[in-house]
């Protein structure tokens, strides 16, 4: 009798723990998918600054309504050039804040900066 019990037991066990183990598995990825969508993010970042020759209100405005939308608001860009149209050939230099966000269990999110640059392909004299 007690070895039956015992089976049932053990069995209860290992099906609670591979439970565990597939929420943790998960909760990596989405956590790993998340960092990876940054990548997204410069790439879109990279052309506005490329199409309107730098960190213009215009280009901002464009970065925050794609972030809002895509990435439900969970990177933002920082720079000294904000607002500032450059020459033609100019780097731009900016960094992506970014929010990561752990599900199923109750951890603190977790905060990152990625360093980007992009170069203004728009010829003519900056306003």
């Amino acid at each position: 009798m007690y070895d039956t019990l015992e089976g049932t037991i053990g069995e209860v066990q290992r099906i609670y723990l591979f439970l565990m183990m597939l929420l943790a598995l998960f909760t990596a990825g989405m956590f790993f998918f998340q960092v990876s969508s940054v990548n997204n993010y410069k790439s879109y970042v990279n052309l506005q600054i490329e199409r309107s020759g730098g960190l213009t209100d215009d280009a901002l405005n464009h970065i925050n309504q794609y972030s809002e939308n895509t990435h439900n608001g969970r990177f933002s860009v920082v720079s000294d050039q904000i607002g500032e149209r450059v020459t033609y050939g100019e780097i731009v230099e900016y960094q992506v804040e970014g929010e990561v966000k752990f599900f199923l269990f109750d951890l603190e999110d977790r905060f990152f900066t990625r360093s980007g640059s992009a170069v203004s392909q728009v010829r003519g004299q900056p306003n």
